[in-house]
């Protein structure tokens, strides 16, 4: 599967494409003790997130470790990871065509070999069966900003539910993964829950909509950017009880940090690997609808019911 998935690159569907601009040849599982490897990010924030969960492996296994991350996720990487190098990407745009398709110019080739790293696993073991579940979080969160996040979530009623219904994203392929708020109200008429809002995305005319027809205030926090500070949103997503989302980069992060997490989708993500558990998030299970374009408010149905058993049984009963 790897080995066509590369192919991504080629067809313009894996972003940023450094595979032409990048002069050192790609990591194809060598020995790694004399070398240093640059893994560099792709496709969105989500994404990256979630395979940053096989980087330990390889900071275990080569000489050095570079790591090209998006901005915003510097400062948490440096922390989670202090035995590599963790930098901005090191390429410059170089054109753009018609089409939009980019090129680049590399800037440092300070490295022996690279990997894009989506293709980790690819050389990293032989089987999905041989990837360890994870039993803690990848990502060190400062206990201050634990310790923040405890008191303000004690401080609330009821089971605390993060809730994400959407991402940013909501062109039509998109949206058959997404809830419409027009279509929660099971989800936001069960008792004794305080929903704690996740939406990085804008969403003001929603959360509108959540208050005057369901009478459900979602909670938030003035001095919390849901969409750039992670540390805190790690924290946050740490101390709730349960978290309820489409498959976002906030789900992710839930899931990561071992909170139990139920994300909805239309198909079966292909992190799986065909199983039935998300390595790097073992208490996140994948609620998938019975027909990849039926109508999303089954979702509603569902989810109001995975919420009322997990207030009886403290699981995720699906």
């Amino acid at each position: 599967g790897y080995r066509y998935y590369l192919s991504g690159f080629a067809e313009k569907v894996r972003t940023p494409n450094r595979m032409d601009s990048i002069k050192k040849p790609m990591w194809s599982g060598e020995d790694l003790s004399d070398k240093t490897i640059m893994i560099w990010r792709e496709q969105g924030v989500g994404d990256e997130l979630l395979f940053s969960y096989y980087y330990n492996e390889i900071i275990r296994r080569a000489k050095k470790v570079i790591i090209e991350s998006e901005k915003r996720l510097i400062p948490v990487f440096k922390q989670s990871f202090p035995a590599a190098e963790i930098r901005p990407q090191s390429m410059s745009m170089e054109s753009v065509a018609q089409n939009g398709y980019m090129t680049y110019k590399e800037v440092c080739e300070d490295y022996d070999l690279h990997i894009p790293a989506m293709q980790l696993p690819q050389f990293l073991y032989n089987n999905p069966k041989d990837i360890p579940v994870a039993k803690k979080s990848v990502f060190t969160v400062r206990d201050e900003v634990l310790e923040k996040w405890k008191q303000r979530v004690s401080a609330l009623s009821g089971l605390k539910v993060g809730i994400i219904w959407r991402g940013g994203n909501v062109i039509r392929t998109r949206s058959l993964q997404y809830l419409s708020v027009s279509d929660m109200s099971r989800i936001f008429s069960v008792k004794d829950v305080t929903f704690v809002n996740l939406m990085y995305a804008e969403c003001s005319e929603e959360k509108k909509y959540i208050k005057e027809n369901y009478g459900v205030s979602l909670v938030e926090w003035d001095d919390l950017n849901l969409k750039d500070d992670f540390e805190d949103v790690m924290a946050l997503t740490a101390n709730l009880d349960l978290v309820i989302g489409a498959c976002t980069c906030a789900s992710n992060i839930a899931g990561m940090m071992l909170t139990p997490t139920v994300i909805f989708s239309s198909m079966r993500p292909w992190t799986l690997y065909g199983g039935n558990v998300f390595h790097m998030m073992p208490n996140t299970v994948n609620l998938v609808k019975e027909k990849w374009n039926g109508d999303n408010s089954e979702w509603d149905i569902k989810i109001a019911a995975i919420i009322e058993r997990f207030k009886e049984t403290g699981k995720i009963q699906l």
